[in-house]
């Protein structure tokens, strides 16, 4: 996957401060909607080869990033709620398309302000075991929410550039994550590759 990986890599540090372009009138806040960040990112996507399909695939809302030229595509996707009402399946698959697509490209994050104006109390569920999780992305196939191959190979790239300069630089990310011999980059969940690598590619800016 590693045109992919490649073409990501650059296309992300073309991308844009996400802008909040909505009003959400119960908390008075912005947030951006799905065609506010398409319209941001995909033209950098394609730009580098990269195509974005959202397709619903049974039960779930799922991201597709697609190199064109090689073939090779990342996806995930999120479970639709069980038992949905149908007047408010067309606002959760928005929600979900937003929120898989920012995790994915490890976009800035932004307020569930979006979620809540469309008429949700709070954002839907993961499990009901923990009723205040934000709804987890996990990879096709994936049992747990783990780092994706491309998410890991991001990270394990960045490492080595903050490695090369500025080792002491990783010392943060290492005690934040739990870092060790035996807990790996490769071993992180998927919100917490997202986090790590906009903390690697922060930290690289800043060097160069």
């Amino acid at each position: 996957m590693k045109n992919l990986i490649a073409a990501l890599y650059h296309a992300k540090k073309e991308f844009p401060t996400i802008k909040k372009d909505m009003n959400n009138p119960f908390f008075k806040k912005k947030y951006a909607d799905i065609n506010s960040i398409l319209e941001q990112v995909e033209p950098i996507l394609r730009a580098h080869g990269v195509l974005i399909l959202q397709p619903i695939d049974e039960n779930s809302v799922c991201t597709q990033l697609i190199h064109v030229e090689s073939g090779e595509m990342m996806t995930s996707c999120i479970a639709l709620t069980n038992g949905v009402k149908a007047q408010d399946l067309g606002s959760e698959i928005t929600y979900f398309r937003r929120y898989s697509l920012q995790s994915l490209l490890a976009l800035q994050a932004e307020d569930d302000d979006g979620n809540l104006a469309s008429g949700r109390a709070t954002p839907p569920q993961a499990t009901q075991q923990a009723p205040q999780q934000a709804p987890q992305v996990q990879v096709v196939n994936e049992s747990s929410p783990k780092a994706t191959p491309s998410q890991v190979g991001e990270m394990n790239a960045l490492w080595n550039i903050v490695k090369e300069k500025s080792s002491s630089s990783l010392m943060p990310i290492v005690k934040k994550f739990g870092l060790s011999p035996t807990h790996k980059l490769n071993d992180l969940t998927f919100t917490e590759a997202v986090d790590c690598i906009n903390i690697l590619d922060a930290i690289v800016s800043k060097i160069k």
